[in-house]
Order: C-alpha cells, then structure tokens, then sequence
C-alpha cells in the first residue's frame, strides 16, 4: 500500500526551484507531481523566454530531446504483443541495408563481419552497436556526416525521412558486435523506422494514432502549429557571463528540423517530440496505473510488465554506465533502478523512467504509485558542473519527504 501525501511540505519544490533560478542556473522551469492518479502540486518559476520577459506556463512547450525514448519504446512494446514484430527479429526484415553488418574492434580502424545479425531486441536496449555523432569511432563520425547530409537536405527544401536516415545508418558500420554492451545512439530512431515499416504508416502517424489521440495527448508530437509556435521555450546554455540562447543548435541537433510544421520528414524516435507538461502528465498517470488512462488501456498487464522490466544481461549491464545510474539496469528506452545504495535518492527498487538533453526528467515510482515530471531547456543538462540533473534530483528527494 502507497504512502499518503502531506501536501504542505510540497513547498520545499518551490522553493528548490526558486533558489536555482534567483541563482542563474535556469532560464526557468516546471514541475508537476502525481500521486495515486492525481495531480498533487505543480509550480513554475523563471522564462520561456528571458529576452521577451515571456514567463514559463503549462501551455510552454519543451523540446523533450532523449525523454521521447520511452514512448518510443511503449509503441515497441505494443508492436511485440499485438505480434506485428518480434524482438528476435534481425533489423534487415524491415530495413535491408542492415544485412551483412560490420563492426569495428575497439576503434582500432580494423573491421569484422558481426557473428549474428542487429535484432530489434539490441535496438530496444540500446546494445546494437550503433552510434551518437562523435569522434570516437568510424561509426560516430559516420554518424556525424550523416546528420550533416540530413540537415543540407533540410535547409534546400527536400524532405529527408525517416525511412532514408534509418537506411543510411544501416549502410554505416558498428561500433561494436551486436549485444555485446551497452552503449547510447540512434537505436530508438531505427526503432521509430522499423515500427512505421511494420504498421505500412509513418512512424509519426502510429504515435498519434496508437499513443498521443488514445491518451488525449494533444500538444505533443514531433512538430508543432505554427500558430503555436511563440509558447515554444527558449533553449539557453549558461556560460560564466550568465545564460544565452541557443536556438539554432537547440532545434537542429541530431538531425531534427526544428518541429516546423508539415516540414518534419525524419520523426526521431530518439529525440523528436516536442510536448507540454500537462501532456506528460497524462502519460504518466498512464504509467501509474499501468498502461490504463481511465477506460483507455493501450498495453495488458502482461505487455506493460514486458515494457517496463529490465533487459541488460549482467555482463551488458555493467557497461551501462550512463550518467548517474550505478544502481539501474535498462531496457525498452528506459532506466529501472534494481537496488538501494548509498548513491541512491529516496525511491524504490522498480522505479523507472529517462530524461532528456536539454534536462527534462521523469520518473514513474510503482510502489508510491508517485510520478514527477520537470521540465527546463538548458544545454548539456547532464553534465554535473552545469547542475541541472543534480536539480532535478534534489526535487525527486523532496518529494518523497513529503510522504507520510
């Protein structure tokens, strides 16, 4: 049985919140709390827009980046128990160009043919060998010229879709064997790809359709009207002179095409919604009970088990090293928390969800049947001289200081 709240130690989030905007940390930020499928606190603080003195609400949109990964992933899951796919499937069924792979040793510019094929199963966990741009390996700079072609096209006029970015990452080599570890990159977007494939529709049409309609998610997608284009967020990063916006950057990374209307042909399933608050909050009292929202079930009991339960073999999971999840294994596009310990923040073993590049967070706890949503747009969130995360954390730990 669940905690009850006392709603009148809530305060302690404002005042968190407070404290690192009069600080100059964030442009401005929101937060909401859900407890036993109700919303039991939200408060803003701060600008959408400092320049314009447009102030944070809950009709701002923000740029979700990586936090769409675990819708990505329920539209998987979904897949896999209405029997349109099967995780053991090899990725070239959808998307030919994944046959024959290569992969490179340890960086070392020598290449081997993969001892099995990319299944949708690597794809869902994150352990398929395919890369974020970097200059780590041939893969990630590959990766790079890619989202470089994508973005050309874009500026000319011509529609680069998913369909084409996902063949083209097959076209590339791997950065590593297939499930051989874990390691962040562009599995969701071929998993949006092959999705679309086996539904014979747009990976964006199945979202809407399947996820965004049913949970009456309407202000989230992977582009916006513009006509509400202005209650878009600024994208700021902080240098030592104060914070700047990063606009440009902000809406063209990775590959995306600035949520402009009918001109998104590549829907990122890694990185591409744009969303409110109070539409995050829908999905997750969703997530609290269970892949129901009121009358509206979209996965059973058994699929939302599946969705929701880690995958890392123990050998991948001690590669998962992400960020600040020592405690956590993966699987699905997001996060699960296995143990407590002494880096641990005051929730639950079963706790789960993931966050995004410009600092969006959320986490969805079974056992309080409690779920925090914050949103901010600050560049490199993750890294920990910059403090956005570590935010986020201090109002997870107030949270559960006010249950009782």
């Amino acid at each position: 049985m669940s905690s009850k709240i006392d709603k009148s130690k809530l305060s302690r989030l404002s005042d968190i919140l407070k404290r690192d905007f009069d600080d100059g940390l964030i442009p401005g930020a929101s937060v909401i709390l859900i407890k036993d499928g109700e919303e039991v606190f939200y408060d803003d603080v701060g600008y959408a827009d400092i320049e314009e003195g447009k102030k944070i609400s809950r009709d701002t949109y923000f740029r979700m980046y990586s936090q769409t990964k675990p819708y990505t992933g329920l539209a998987a899951a979904m897949c896999v128990e209405r029997g349109i796919f099967s995780p053991r499937e090899p990725v070239y069924n959808y998307f030919p160009t994944f046959a024959n792979k290569q992969y490179e040793v340890d960086g070392s510019g020598v290449f081997k043919p993969t001892p099995r094929p990319v299944l949708i199963s690597d794809l869902l966990n994150m352990t398929s060998g395919i890369s974020y741009p970097s200059e780590w390996d041939e893969a990630s700079r590959q990766a790079g010229k890619l989202v470089e072609d994508a973005r050309k096209a874009q500026n000319e006029g011509i529609p680069f879709t998913t369909r084409e970015f996902v063949s083209r990452l097959g076209e590339m080599p791997l950065a590593f064997a297939p499930g051989d570890r874990w390691a962040y990159g562009y599995s969701a977007d071929v998993t949006g790809g092959v999705i679309g494939e086996a539904n014979g529709c747009t990976f964006g049409e199945f979202m809407k359709k399947e996820i965004l309609e049913p949970l009456g998610m309407t202000h989230t997608g992977f582009d916006m009207p513009n006509s509400e284009r202005h209650k878009l967020a600024k994208a700021y990063r902080l240098y030592p002179e104060g914070l700047r916006p990063e606009g440009e950057f902000a809406d063209r990374h990775l590959g995306l095409n600035a949520y402009k209307e009918g001109e998104v042909f590549f829907e990122s399933g890694g990185a591409g919604f744009v969303s409110t608050i109070d539409d995050l909050a829908q999905f997750s009292k969703f997530m609290i009970n269970r892949g129901k929202l009121g009358d509206t079930r979209l996965i059973s009991e058994a699929g939302f088990n599946w969705y929701t339960s880690p995958q890392l073999t123990p050998h991948q999971a001690r590669t998962f090293n992400w960020q600040d999840f020592p405690e956590h294994n993966y699987g699905n596009f997001i996060t699960t928390k296995m143990m407590k310990g002494c880096y641990s923040t005051p929730d639950n073993v079963g706790t789960f969800g993931w966050g995004g590049w410009l600092g969006t967070n959320c986490f969805v706890d079974p056992v309080e049947n409690m779920s925090m949503v914050f949103l901010v747009q600050r560049l490199f969130a993750g890294d920990p001289k910059v403090k956005v995360t570590e935010l986020y954390y201090r109002l997870r730990s107030a949270a559960y200081s006010a249950l009782v």
